[in-house]
């Protein structure tokens, strides 16, 4: 029968001892307090049995409270076992008993938690390592939460890697390993990235197969994180390209925008050459394909309109084949 005393609250003191970081290969070792209060072997649990007044044994009081309350907790995680809760968990396989004491007790699961603030700046600061080589100013902002990652020892090892598969940076994932002798946790934490880098963009719109020219390009600073950065184009002022297709005035240059001049355009007027019985002709007809060298390609004479084909030789060199 149970009386109007209750459970009094039995906090356990943290056992705070200084954070001390060791450097590492694969990572920074680290050394953390422990928030702790009861082991996985339970023996603190006595304190608690301690409190409970019953016709069954200690042993079985424990074990009750180790299969309903405690094996549920992670390390580090903690529940506080209110009159209530003990009541209805323990009335399951105790007959008759009643509790002595005040109103809870609080129950921490002996581990440790790995500081969530800490993952966030070694992970910033390694993707900031990362980004810096690709552009003048970096800002990174997490843009999701990171759960609590708890462990079972005091020390652990830190090790990061980007999610590298995205061409796109703007959306950049860091995952962030936290190993034990014993476990290994992956964190991911997803970051905003902005890259603030000159790039180069057209001034006018452009026409396919329009041949380029630096002067339709100027450099401006943005955020070069919103484009495939591998793609961007470096040095405009050595480009014989054209485009591939029509681009409009703002269009930041890429690669992909453009390719490089064939040997022979199509629609061109090229020089053909043929030579019979050691004599060597020479004239003037329109390529029908593009075409580089050693290509063979379809042709028509501008004199006769007749049609026939050649190998590319050279630029805008035609050597007549039939």
């Amino acid at each position: 029968m149970l009386k109007n005393k209750l459970l009094s609250a039995i906090i356990i003191n943290l056992l705070i001892l200084p954070i001390l970081s060791i450097e590492a290969l694969g990572g920074t070792i680290l050394e953390l307090p422990p928030a702790v209060t009861v082991q996985d072997s339970n023996p603190v649990l006595g304190k608690i049995v301690k409190l409970i007044s019953t016709t069954e044994s200690p042993q079985k009081i424990t074990k009750a409270l180790n299969q309903k309350i405690i094996l549920g907790l992670k390390p580090a995680d903690y529940k506080v076992l209110t009159k209530t809760l003990l009541e209805r968990n323990l009335t399951i396989v105790l007959n008759e008993f009643h509790i002595r004491g005040f109103d809870s007790v609080k129950v921490t699961r002996e581990g440790y938690i790995v500081p969530v603030k800490k993952l966030l700046t070694q992970a910033k600061h390694f993707l900031n390592l990362q980004l810096a080589p690709l552009a003048e100013e970096v800002i990174i902002k997490a843009i999701s939460d990171i759960p609590e990652v708890y462990i079972n020892e005091q020390h652990y090892n830190l090790s990061f890697k980007r999610n590298s598969v995205s061409q796109f940076l703007k959306r950049t994932c860091v995952w962030i390993t936290v190993k034990t002798k014993t476990n290994i946790r992956t964190v991911p934490i997803w970051f905003d990235v902005t890259l603030k880098q000159h790039a180069w963009i057209l001034s006018q719109s452009q026409q396919a197969n329009s041949h380029f020219h630096h002067s339709q390009v100027t450099s401006q600073l943005i955020d070069i994180a919103k484009y495939p950065i591998t793609k961007l184009v470096k040095n405009p002022q050595k480009l014989k390209h054209r485009y591939k297709r029509n681009l409009p005035t703002g269009t930041v240059l890429l690669a992909t925008h453009i390719e490089e001049l064939p040997a022979v355009e199509k629609n061109a007027v090229v020089i053909a050459q043929a030579t019979h019985n050691g004599i060597t002709i020479k004239t003037q007809v329109k390529a029908l394909q593009d075409g580089n060298i050693n290509q063979r390609i379809k042709l028509q004479s501008l004199s006769s309109g007749e049609f026939f084909y050649g190998i590319v030789t050279n630029t805008n060199m035609i050597h007549v084949t039939n």
